[in-house]
């Protein structure tokens, strides 16, 4: 048994206080505690696990079990219950069933078509908030919350609350988010259900309203939060799950109604997404982050495509980037920039031998980034305008190839270089499949001559081709080669050719389009054998831009 620290605030005592005194000892605990107090009952934590376990049980009876008159008391006992659950040990009588159904009715979430007024009394309040901690840290609370039907009375609840109420969203909000990452059923099924679309969708237009009267997006920090969370509850609901949780191999009986259900949701989180950016600018946060993450569990169709890419907003359509497309090109510019820097005197970051893996803010740059890179390969490969688009921003025609393309301050120059990453495969493999699928036409597919290599170069993008067994028919021509002035273009790296290298070229291009095929594939077969005996391994190609293979 763990003995009371002497600077731990004592716990109260509500079995055997009267009103007045148990309301001074809840001020002192809570005052001496504070909101960020945490209470270890098994590894040298501040208080006796039977203390706790005394003062708990006392609290419960008293604060949600019972009834008490005076709302403010309440509204104090279930703070310190809040503060006390965050470390379940000693806390098992407030995560039974009957303690979370009574906290549920407290907190107005019920099967009452009213909803209680959360403006006259802080007890709701605190009710959800000891609600949201109880179903955090306990695996039971949630199972009993679930078997209350609390995800179906959440949907019902946040249908009927004010948007004057942004702080009950929230917690409302996050309640869903707990239950529908625990339980791929409950996830399911609200993703089927279409009061659950209608009231997130509503909530969500609430917020795009209301941050819009003045033509810009101006979000309010509770606002933004509420955003997340919306968020991620649509992830949750419309991520393709089988029962046991797992990603199903194949499509399911469900997940066309789960798609035609979903699918109002859809416009709103586009038009977040660019409103968002049109106010805030491009980096990539939440809670646009997460906007984007919902965005890949919708496929684009022709019966979707106008969701996706439909603008309303006059005001919107006068800006910078005022389409989906755009947006997540500003995106993925500002967010490459920030992962991988550029200096004057050494070009881009060698994170590759630095051993540092990238990230934004707080998160790997591959696991953050990836997400916007398979939206926009969604959009390119589904639709030609959106290819259009991004192959303007993201692949220009006249580039700088006066030096290594895969070492410029550009985002071409960043997609590039992670063509070739080894440390990054998610990145490697989204950005290789968006330079992929702005160049190809379909009838380029598995065609090594095409616009796509001599882009990047064939040595950036040979490693991307034969993973994909993709040798084609010789015979191919690209519609446009690009090229610096009346300079030739090596088209193994990409870069413009020195004038020495002239001849070479001109011996090149004197070999048939049969004998620059065989020349490519001899190449590729010997390069291959080589590197998996080890006699010499790839390296980056040097700063002069002529690369090439290192011995062992």
């Amino acid at each position: 048994m763990i003995a009371n620290a002497p600077s731990s605030p004592p716990l109260p005592t509500p079995s055997s206080s009267t009103a007045t005194a148990l309301r001074a000892q809840l001020d002192a605990f809570l005052a001496a505690c504070g909101d960020a107090a945490v209470f270890l009952a098994s590894s040298g934590g501040a208080y006796a696990l039977t203390d706790k376990q005394t003062a708990v049980t006392g609290l419960v009876a008293r604060a949600v079990l019972g009834s008490d008159d005076d709302d403010g008391l309440q509204a104090a006992c279930l703070t310190a219950l809040k503060v006390l659950v965050r470390e379940p040990p000693g806390c098992e009588a407030l995560l039974q069933p009957e303690p979370i159904r009574a906290l549920m009715e407290l907190g107005g979430i019920s099967d009452a078509d009213g909803v209680k007024s959360f403006q006259k009394s802080p007890v709701p309040a605190e009710a959800l908030k000891c609600l949201v901690n109880c179903l955090h840290q306990d695996s039971g609370a949630r199972s009993a919350f679930v078997d209350a039907n609390g995800p179906v009375k959440l949907i019902r609840t946040l249908e009927l609350i004010s948007s004057t109420l942004p702080d009950i969203q929230f917690l409302l909000l996050r309640l869903l988010f707990l239950t529908t990452g625990y339980s791929p059923t409950v996830a399911a099924s609200l993703s089927r259900d279409a009061s659950a679309s209608h009231a997130l969708n509503k909530v969500l237009q609430a917020i795009l309203a209301s941050s819009l009267e003045t033509g810009k997006m101006v979000l309010s920090q509770q606002q933004s939060l509420n955003a997340s969370e919306i968020f991620k509850v649509i992830f949750n609901i419309t991520m393709k799950r089988n029962e046991s949780g797992t990603i199903p191999t194949s499509s399911g009986s469900g997940e066309n109604e789960t798609l035609t259900t979903t699918l109002q949701l859809v416009q709103p989180i586009t038009s977040f997404v660019v409103q968002h950016t049109v106010s805030y600018g491009t980096r990539l946060a939440p809670p646009v982050s997460h906007a984007i993450n919902c965005l890949l569990n919708f496929p684009v169709t022709d019966e979707t495509r106008a969701l996706w890419l439909l603008v309303e907003d006059e005001e919107i359509q006068s800006r910078a980037f005022n389409s989906l497309p755009k947006a997540l090109c500003g995106i993925v510019s500002v967010a490459l920039s920030e992962a991988i820097p550029f200096k004057s005197d050494v070009g881009l970051q060698d994170f590759e031998k630095d051993g540092v893996a990238p990230s934004i803010g707080t998160q790997k740059a591959d696991e953050a980034i990836t997400p916007v890179i398979l939206v926009l390969c969604e959009l390119v490969r589904s639709d030609a305008a959106a290819r259009a688009t991004v192959k303007g921003i993201l692949t220009p025609p006249n580039i700088d190839r006066s030096a290594r393309i895969d070492n410029n301050d550009t985002v071409t120059s960043r997609l590039i270089r992670l063509m070739t990453s080894v440390s990054m495969e998610s990145l490697k493999s989204s950005c290789s499949d968006l330079l992929f699928e702005i160049f190809d036409k379909n009838e380029y597919r598995f065609q090594i001559v095409s616009e796509f290599t001599v882009y990047v170069g064939y040595g950036n993008a040979a490693g991307y081709l034969f993973n994909r067994g993709m040798f084609g028919d010789p015979s191919a021509r690209p519609s446009s080669t690009p090229s610096v002035g009346a300079a030739a273009v090596n088209p193994i790296t990409g870069q413009a050719m020195r004038a020495g290298a002239s001849q070479r070229s001109a011996e090149w291009d004197a070999l048939s389009e049969e004998e620059k095929e065989e020349e490519a594939r001899r190449l590729m077969e010997m390069l291959e054998r080589l590197n998996k005996t080890g006699i010499i391994k790839a390296m980056p190609q040097t700063g002069d831009g002529d690369g090439g293979a290192h011995a062992a």
